[in-house]
């Protein structure tokens, strides 16, 4: 497990495997929201080196908190997206 998935682990978050038929999703988020039981947060990182956030159910935007952020930045270092 890379540091940057323990950083998203100790969040609450978990990888989802790999879907075949969801082109072009790189790694994908999710943990339980506490907006309601069955609303779930999404990180999700595109292999055009696009990352969303977002809750399944809700139409507002989801914000990303410093922590969150982090594990982001760490993920685009081992992704070799950034330096």
């Amino acid at each position: 497990m890379s540091e940057a998935d323990k950083m998203f682990e100790e969040l609450g978050y978990r990888l989802l495997p790999k879907d075949i038929n969801n082109k072009g999703i790189l790694l994908h988020y999710i943990r339980n929201s506490n907006l309601s039981a069955n609303e779930s947060e999404h990180i999700v990182f595109y292999s055009d080196k696009e990352i969303k956030s977002y809750y399944t159910y809700c139409s507002f935007n989801k914000t990303l908190n410093m922590q969150e952020l982090q594990a982001i930045i760490a993920k685009c270092k081992e992704l070799r997206w950034i330096e």
